[in-house]
C-alpha cells in the first residue's frame, strides 16, 4: 500500500524518487517484483469491483450454482435456476454460457424423466440449433468488422488500394440482408459495415438510413444495459456524422440531444462522450455561423473541462477537440489563439500520425501565418511540408492545388498580386469541390469564404455568415 501511495501521488511515474522514497526498505533491492505484485494486486481488485455489475460475471456464477445444484440432485432448484441463467444469457448474448447451460439441461433431461421427455428434448435441439447459428453469426462478425474498418482505413491514409477489396467484400454472402442475422451484434455489424461503404462515397442519404437503423436496434432493446451504451453513443456519432454529410441539421440537433442525455458514470466514458458532445456542438455553432457564442463556451465550458480530462482522452480525440475549436478562433480573427490550438494538435501528431489530421491542421497553421503576415516562417513552414507530402502520400487534386497555391502565397506582395492570387485560387478549388477531402476540411474551416474575404477585403465571419452559414442555405 505504500508503494501505491507514492506511485498514486506522482503526476508521471518517477521511479528514481521511489527509491529514493525507500531508501533502507526490502523491497527497493527487487523494485520490478514489487510494482509487478502491485499490479497483479490492483487487477484483481478490479476485477472483484467490477464483477458486481457485469453480467457475465454474475452468469458465470449462476453456472457454478447450477452445476453444483445438479450433482447434489437437487433438480427442481437446479431448474428454476436454469431457466432464469437462460434468460439472462440469451438477453446478454453469452453465446457460450449459453452452450453450457444447455448441456447441464441436457443432463437434466436425461436424469429427470418427465412424461414430456420427447417434447423436452425436442425443445432442446432447436435450442441449440438456434445457439448454432448465433455461434455462426458471432464467428462472421470479425469478417464484417473487417470489412467496417476499411473505410477508415483509407480515409485516414490516404492510401486507396484497397479500394477493390472493399468493394469486392461488399458482396459477402452476409451483407445482403438484415432478416437472416438474428442477433443484436450481427444486425448492427450489418449496418455498420453499410453506412462505412456509404460515408465513403459520400452518399450521406443512404448513410443515414443505416445510421438510423442502428440507433433503432438499440433503442428497442427492452433493457438497455451499461454496457450497449458506449456502442450506442457510437451510434449517435456516427448519424451525426451522416447527417451533417447531407446537411439534415434537423435530424442532427434531435439526435444531438439523445448524445446530451447519454452521459456515463465512469469517467474514461464521459472523457469519450465529452468529446463527441465538444465536437458535435462547435460544428453546429461552426456551421451556424455562432462563432462568438463559440468562444464563449470553449473558453468558459470546453476547455476546462478537456483540461481536467486530458488524461483520459485517447490522444486521437485530443488532436479532433483542437482541430473543432481552432477554426472558430481563426473565423473571429484571433489567430494567436488559433496557433496556440494547432501547435498542441501538431505536438501530438509525433506521437499518433493520421495524415488527415496533418494536412488540416498545416493550412490552417499557413492561414493563421499568412494573416499575422509571419512571411519568412510561412515560406520555410511550406517547403518543409510540401517536401514531406509529396514524399510520404498521393495527394488529392484539391489537396495539390492548395499545396501549390499556398507554396506561392507569401510571394504575392502587392494588393493587385494578392487580388489575383486570390481569385485564381477560389476557381481552382471549385473545379474539386465534390472530393471527400474538400467536404472534410470545410466542415471546419471554409476556405472559399475566406479567399472571398479577402478578394473582397471584409472579415470572414462576415461573408460566411453572408453566405455559407445555415441560415444563408436556407434563404
Amino acid at each position: 500500500m505504500k508503494l501505491f501511495d507514492v506511485i498514486d501521488k506522482q503526476k508521471a511515474y518517477d521511479e528514481a524518487a521511489i527509491l529514493k522514497k525507500f531508501k533502507g526498505e526490502a523491497f527497493t533491492r527487487q523494485i520490478s517484483v514489487a510494482k509487478n505484485y502491485l499490479s497483479k494486486n490492483i487487477l484483481k481488485s478490479l476485477r472483484l469491483y467490477h464483477e458486481s455489475s457485469q453480467p457475465d460475471a454474475h452468469l458465470k456464477e449462476s453456472l457454478a450454482y447450477i452445476e453444483l445444484l445438479f450433482d447434489k440432485g437437487l433438480y427442481d432448484i437446479c431448474r428454476k435456476h436454469l431457466n432464469k441463467a437462460k434468460t439472462q444469457a440469451k438477453a446478454n448474448e453469452q453465446i457460450e454460457i449459453q452452450q453450457k447451460l444447455m448441456m447441464v439441461e441436457h443432463h437434466l433431461v436425461q436424469r429427470t424423466r418427465s412424461e414430456n421427455l420427447l417434447e423436452n428434448f425436442n425443445i432442446l435441439v432447436r435450442e441449440l440449433k438456434t445457439l448454432a447459428k448465433q455461434k455462426y453469426e458471432e464467428e462472421q462478425l470479425m469478417i464484417m468488422d473487417k470489412i467496417s474498418f476499411m473505410p477508415i482505413k483509407m480515409g485516414h491514409s490516404h492510401e486507396h488500394n484497397d479500394q477493390g477489396e472493399f468493394e469486392e467484400m461488399m458482396s459477402h454472402p452476409l451483407l445482403q440482408s438484415e432478416e437472416k442475422l438474428g442477433t443484436l451484434k450481427a444486425k448492427v455489424a450489418f449496418h455498420r459495415v453499410w453506412q462505412a461503404h456509404f460515408i465513403l462515397k459520400t452518399q450521406f442519404d443512404k448513410a443515414t438510413v443505416h445510421t438510423g437503423r442502428i440507433i433503432e436496434l438499440y433503442e428497442a432493446e427492452n433493457s438497455f444495459s451499461d454496457k450497449l451504451l458506449p456502442n450506442y453513443t457510437s451510434a449517435l456519432n456516427n448519424h451525426l456524422n451522416a447527417a451533417q454529410g447531407m446537411n439534415n441539421w434537423i435530424a442532427y440537433e434531435t439526435t444531438l440531444d439523445k448524445l446530451r442525455a447519454t452521459r456515463p458514470n465512469h469517467p474514461q466514458a464521459e472523457a469519450m462522450w465529452l468529446e463527441r458532445v465538444i465536437r458535435f456542438e462547435l460544428r453546429y455553432l461552426n456551421r451556424a455561423g455562432r462563432f462568438e457564442e463559440a468562444i464563449a463556451r470553449i473558453e468558459n465550458e470546453y476547455a476546462p473541462k478537456i483540461k481536467e480530462l486530458s488524461s483520459l482522452l485517447q490522444i486521437e480525440a485530443r488532436q479532433v477537440i483542437m482541430l473543432n475549436i481552432a477554426p472558430i478562433y481563426i473565423a473571429v480573427g484571433q489567430y494567436e489563439k488559433a496557433l496556440d490550438w494547432l501547435n498542441e494538435t501538431l505536438d501530438l501528431l509525433e506521437k499518433n500520425l493520421r495524415m488527415d489530421i496533418h494536412m488540416i491542421t498545416r493550412y490552417l497553421m499557413v492561414i493563421c501565418h499568412y494573416e499575422l503576415e509571419n512571411v519568412v516562417l510561412l515560406e520555410s513552414m511550406m517547403r518543409s511540408f510540401y517536401r514531406y507530402l509529396v514524399k510520404h502520400i498521393e495527394l488529392a487534386e484539391f489537396e495539390r492545388i492548395l499545396l501549390d497555391s499556398l507554396r506561392k502565397m507569401p510571394r504575392a506582395f502587392t494588393k493587385a498580386e494578392r487580388l489575383k492570387f486570390f481569385t485564381n485560387l477560389k476557381v481552382e478549388l471549385q473545379k474539386s469541390l465534390n472530393e471527400s477531402s474538400v467536404r472534410i476540411s470545410f466542415e471546419l474551416f471554409h476556405l472559399v469564404a475566406w479567399l472571398e474575404s479577402k478578394i473582397e477585403n471584409r472579415r470572414y465571419s462576415e461573408v460566411f455568415n453572408e453566405r455559407y452559414s445555415l441560415a444563408a442555405m436556407n434563404t
